[in-house]
């Protein structure tokens, strides 16, 4: 791959896009592609680290097991321009979780050891990975509050919010999610039961605030979403 085709890809995310250029041709010269089918994992929970990734195309979903297959939980779902990876990267300690393909997908891989180094020699760099552990933690920390003070309505909803403001673009209010998003995931995201995601997405449906289709969810209405998570800011 082209280096300005990375330096392209490397700037999706929002960790990388504000570096210097000098910086980003450095990290342009780690990278390397690596493509993972559809049901492939990148890593497993366990593993030793070994590289930092961008995604470059497809999707990706992070899972975190449990002792048995029902305790397993979905983490997060990743997109073009997420990075993962960075914290087993920064401690040296095994994966905390696995990361799966979703669909089929290209990565950018950029290797552990010269990462760090380059970490050690380039304070913004380091500082641009401190902000992006720091924003992972708050978004876990605000998961964790919506799973013990929210019903589960308001967990779907903001689920679909968040997921449906990314993929927006301005003044949009319908929108294709672009996930490929089962109830089972949906679920395990949420810590809720596939009948209770199944009865709640219906309801949702009958609202007119999102159609459902085969593992695919559009939101037909943003503010009518923002509206009824206000209405119900808490409970079913």
């Amino acid at each position: 791959m082209e280096p300005r085709v990375v330096a392209h890809l490397l700037r999706q995310s929002a960790v990388f896009d504000a570096l210097p250029p000098a910086i980003l041709d450095e990290l342009v010269a780690l990278a390397v592609t690596r493509k993972v089918a559809a049901g492939d994992a990148v890593f497993r929970q366990g593993d030793a680290p070994d590289a930092l990734y961008v995604v470059s195309t497809g999707e990706l979903r992070v899972v975190r097991t449990g002792p048995a297959p029902a305790a397993d939980t979905v983490h997060a779902l990743l997109g073009p321009g997420a990075l993962f990876g960075e914290l087993a990267l920064l401690d040296g300690k095994p994966r905390s979780a696995s990361v799966l393909a979703v669909r089929d997908s290209m990565l950018l891989r950029l290797p552990r050891g010269r990462v760090v180094a380059l970490l050690r020699a380039r304070p913004e760099l380091a500082l641009a990975v401190i902000e992006a552990l720091v924003g992972r933690v708050r978004e876990l920390s605000a998961r964790v509050e919506e799973r013990s003070g929210m019903g589960g309505r308001a967990r779907l909803l903001r689920l679909l919010l968040r997921a449906a403001d990314e993929a927006a673009t301005a003044g949009e209010d319908r929108v294709d999610l672009q996930r490929h998003l089962p109830q089972a995931v949906i679920g395990a995201t949420l810590g809720l039961g596939r009948q209770t995601v199944n009865r709640l997405l219906g309801e949702l449906q009958a609202e007119g605030l999102v159609e459902i289709g085969r593992a695919r969810v559009t939101v037909t209405s943003r503010a009518g979403l923002r509206g009824a998570a206000r209405e119900h800011p808490t409970g079913d």
